[in-house]
């Protein structure tokens, strides 16, 4: 079985080009998305394990797209973002996010969270 596809939606090209490698060396797959468009065209012809969100991602933003994606989709989805209060991660969390993280986060906390998300999903623990 192939390693799961992870969807990078993530605003800064540098972090998600940073992400993608990361992720690719802890053995999963991944895909970098820069826009809306990427993410719905990438979630309607391939097979994602995991969505990683920029929170702050432009043209519907990220919050947007969190609501949008969990109305038409399982996968789950981390949801990163720069603001860190508690109004923040539970709009967050309520509208369809899986997890949150705040950033800066560190590539190796978010494959351990989508490993985790991962497991969730396939009923694991």
């Amino acid at each position: 079985m192939s390693p799961p596809l992870i969807l990078i939606a993530e605003t800064h090209q540098d972090l998600r080009q940073k992400i993608r490698e990361y992720l690719e060396q802890s053995g999963f797959r991944a895909l970098p998305a820069a826009s809306a468009h990427d993410i719905y065209s990438a979630l309607t012809t391939t097979p994602v394990g995991a969505l990683v969100l920029d929170a702050a991602l432009r043209g519907p933003d990220g919050l947007d797209l969190c609501r949008d994606v969990r109305e038409r989709s399982d996968v789950p989805i981390i949801l990163v973002a720069a603001n860190s209060s508690e109004v923040d991660r539970v709009v967050g969390l309520e509208l369809g996010a899986d997890d949150y993280m705040a950033k800066p986060y560190s590539a190796r906390e978010l494959a351990a969270r989508l490993r985790a998300v991962l497991r969730r999903g396939r009923g694991e623990r």
